[in-house]
């Protein structure tokens, strides 16, 4: 999204040399770096702002960055109080990049050997929580709202619904899809220099915990 005022701008490229804000590291990070370098652009083609994406609405409104790639429902909120004018989208990055913004869940291996049990009931926990939420979105809004807020995020109500309507749970296992995707971020930060090897994926993908909780 761009500042107001900018009327011209349509796409990544008419952003070129500008002050575009993002939050390092993130998964929206990574999937905008691999969106760029489709396109043939590089992260040094801007003047990057790194910032936490709930302070990216203060910084567009007042003026102090010319660009953001926010993520939602953060975006949702800075569109709604009229601070930034959308030229992009996720689906153009995800049809571009191939992105299938797979939710993960992460843990150390050692943890897992020294706990199943405990990465069972975590695990188990998490894949219901996931159905839950399917199944009770205007609880969970109100939840995730409750969350923000006490966090100290000013975060509307109808921006909370938003988030969890368009939350998509695809799959509770871990599919060649989302291993492409992992695959794809490897491949990147090597390139940019951000890695220095790519072991083998495969060897810390553990599907077992997953499958026995939904079974249960």
């Amino acid at each position: 999204m761009v500042k107001n005022g900018d009327s011209t701008s349509k796409t990544m490229a008419d952003l070129k040399g500008k002050k575009i804000a993002i939050q390092k590291g993130s998964g929206t990070h990574i999937a905008w770096l691999r969106y760029i370098d489709k396109i043939g652009l590089k992260e040094s083609d801007f003047e990057m702002r790194f910032m936490r994406t709930s302070r990216i609405g203060a910084a567009m409104g007042t003026g102090t960055i010319d660009a953001a790639v926010p993520w939602y429902p953060f975006a949702k909120s800075i569109l709604n109080r009229k601070l930034a004018r959308q030229i992009i989208g996720e689906e153009e990055i995800a049809r571009v990049a191939k992105v299938p913004y797979p939710f993960m869940l992460y843990t150390r291996s050692s943890f897992i050997a020294k706990h199943p049990g405990i990465t069972q009931k975590v695990v188990s926990a998490w894949v219901k929580a996931k159905r839950w939420i399917e199944g009770n979105r205007e609880e969970a809004a109100k939840i995730y709202h409750k969350f923000s807020t006490r966090r100290g995020k000013k975060l509307a109500m109808s921006d909370a619904r938003f988030f969890i309507k368009i939350l998509k749970f695809k799959t509770d296992v871990w599919n060649e899809e989302m291993m492409a995707d992992l695959k794809a971020n490897q491949v990147l930060l090597k390139k940019l220099g951000k890695i220095k090897t790519t072991p083998n994926l495969y060897d810390y993908i553990d599907n077992s915990f997953v499958k026995k909780a939904g079974s249960m």
